[in-house]
């Protein structure tokens, strides 16, 4: 999805995920633009009443399941949770055992993290929150940003549609590192499994062979050696890029 010529990379939680509000808990899902919820902001911890500006809905596979105090909260792989004396870190960062924070500044404890991959694509919900661009989820009323993070890009153009190959083998900086990975699982980095077509044409620029590099080494550090679940979450970036092929162009990371 873009905005004004940017891309917005959402971070989110599944419905049934509840929200703490003016008017108490609702479930993700229900919230809409105008609606009031709890926030807090992360310097001072003042706890206020702030504005939704904005609602998202994406899907994905990938989902953590974070057990807090007792409570099992299911979201993406990048969402910040806020960690006492720390500050918002992603989900997939997040350690057992870490000190997270309520609407009361009470420290609530990380007991458990699993993943999951989901056979079908699965929608999750964010919202964007004005001002303090927090908010909390679930029973215990955990902190989390609102994470509305935006790339610069542009709106797709009319390009020549053309086999990509979505890792690159060519080189010199980005292939060797590419391939310490691929290797592991057994896959030819000339192989189908990662070329597709998609409408581009030209180079690539090197900003997006880094997000790339990055992707596949968060892949590689989930995966384990299990060339499947490598597979299958590969093909999830593989997606990302074939809705967003502007993502190949220089213009979009500047």
């Amino acid at each position: 999805m873009y905005d004004n010529g940017k891309k917005i990379d959402f971070k989110c939680f599944v419905a049934g995920t509840m929200v703490l509000t003016a008017a108490g808990l609702v479930a993700i899902e229900n919230i809409k633009a105008g609606d009031k919820v709890i926030a807090t902001n992360p310097e001072t911890f003042e706890v206020a009443e702030k504005t939704v500006l904005e609602t998202y809905v994406r899907e994905t596979t990938e989902l953590l399941h974070l057990t807090i105090n007792g409570e099992e909260i299911k979201t993406t792989f990048e969402h910040p949770f806020y960690v006492k004396d720390v500050g918002f870190v992603e989900a997939g960062k997040l350690q057992v055992g870490d000190k997270l924070v309520d609407s009361r500044g009470s420290v609530l404890v990380l007991e458990g993290k699993k993943l999951e991959i989901t056979d079908k694509p699965v929608k999750v919900y964010n919202f964007k929150v004005d001002n303090f661009h927090t908010y909390h989820v679930g029973e215990n009323r955990v902190l989390v940003h609102n994470a509305n993070k935006y790339v610069k890009g542009t709106s797709s153009t009319a390009k020549p549609t053309q086999t990509h190959h979505f890792l690159t083998n060519k080189s010199s900086t980005y292939t060797a590192q590419i391939e310490k990975i691929t290797k592991k699982y057994g896959l030819d980095l000339d192989g189908s499994w990662k070329k597709a077509a998609v409408q581009h044409q030209g180079r690539h620029p090197n900003a997006y062979h880094d997000y790339m590099l990055n992707e596949i080494k968060r892949i590689d550090s989930i995966a384990k050696g299990d060339t499947n679940i490598f597979l299958k979450l590969f093909e999830s970036v593989k997606n990302e890029v074939l809705k967003n092929p502007d993502m190949l162009t220089k213009s979009f990371w500047e």
